[in-house]
């Protein structure tokens, strides 16, 4: 619920948040509504709005277009830790790093996918006779 409150404040920023090429407040509405808004609103209003209704759980896979933004975090810090070598050292060490974070991140997807498929159907021993 803690993260669907904070998509919901995400999602009434990003039609206020610049970026170098939207700088007035209609261009910047009009981007992120023919950007990723249908999916920041599909992956978080229901869950917040229908009683944590499971049926709706599923939305959540909309998230994973803001994929590219999981290894940001992890690319500053590799920025602010690997200071002391060069550009194209830091590129190149935090790039490796968001590589393996990605793989980790996809492995454990498709272990969440893997059990989700397991329990739709129950495994019964049949009885030797």
């Amino acid at each position: 619920m803690a993260i669907d409150i904070i998509q919901l404040m995400e999602i009434m920023l990003n039609f206020v948040k610049k970026t170098r090429a939207h700088k007035d407040l209609i261009h910047i509405c009009m981007s992120y509504l023919t950007g990723y808004f249908i999916f920041d609103v599909i992956a978080t209003v229901p869950e917040l709005f229908m009683d944590e209704a499971r049926e709706y759980y599923y939305l959540k896979a909309f998230r994973i277009v803001h994929f590219y933004r999981l290894t940001q975090p992890l690319q500053l810090l590799l920025h602010c830790a690997l200071q002391k070598y060069s550009k194209k050292r830091q590129n190149d060490l935090s790039s490796f790093a968001g590589l393996i974070f990605i793989v980790i991140y996809v492995s454990h997807m498709m272990a969440c996918l893997w059990l989700f498929l397991g329990f739709l159907q129950d495994c019964k021993k049949e009885d030797d006779e």
